[in-house]
């Protein structure tokens, strides 16, 4: 186990979530997102390594040595529904196209992590299996709507609870796609 006393922190993710999980265990750190690396992989890989082979990746592309003070943060997350890896969405219509082929399915959340300094490093790695119940299409276009105004990157967020919240009380989500109001009913 790594030693953080006197170290720097340094979160290597420009990701929202991230940055919100590690703000919650209340350590100092500061995001840096300069980064040599390509997200690749070999198509042979395992699918469960997929992760923590980028998340490495990550932390080793890292802009720059570190020094004996700092510790750096790298992660990464692979959506996995059956055989097929679900990637982030990059268009509104990807967004929904993969909302329609998770809904009514149980899918893997793998994540990975990835500690470093200049001595060594641990990467260790947790998956959740999720279940989704089935979407309507008007769900999903709540949902990718509330999404883009959070500016979240992917998809999946622990917002996507709300909805189901809101179905299982038999409450209405209305949402003004001119704004950013959603209210319920």
């Amino acid at each position: 186990m790594m030693k953080t006393k006197g170290k720097r922190i340094i979160l290597a993710s420009g990701s929202p979530r991230r940055k919100e999980l590690l703000s919650g265990l209340n350590i100092d750190f500061e995001v840096d997102t300069r980064n040599h690396f390509e997200e690749t992989y070999s198509l042979d890989t395992p699918h469960e390594m997929i992760p923590h082979i980028l998340s490495e990746g990550k932390s080793y592309g890292f802009h720059r040595e570190l020094s004996e003070n700092e510790i750096l943060i790298t992660s990464d997350t692979l959506v996995l529904c059956g055989d097929r890896v679900m990637g982030k969405p990059h268009t509104r219509e990807e967004a929904v196209d993969m909302l329609r082929f998770l809904s009514g399915r149980s899918h893997k959340v793998i994540t990975a992590l990835t500690l470093r300094d200049c001595k060594r490093h641990e990467t260790i790695s947790d998956t959740a299996t999720v279940h989704f119940r089935e979407l309507t299409d008007n769900e999903i276009a709540c949902y990718i709507h509330i999404q883009a105004i959070r500016q979240s990157r992917g998809i999946w967020h622990p917002g996507m609870d709300r909805i189901y919240r809101h179905n299982r009380n038999r409450r209405l989500i209305l949402h003004d796609y001119g704004t950013s109001r959603a209210s319920c009913i």
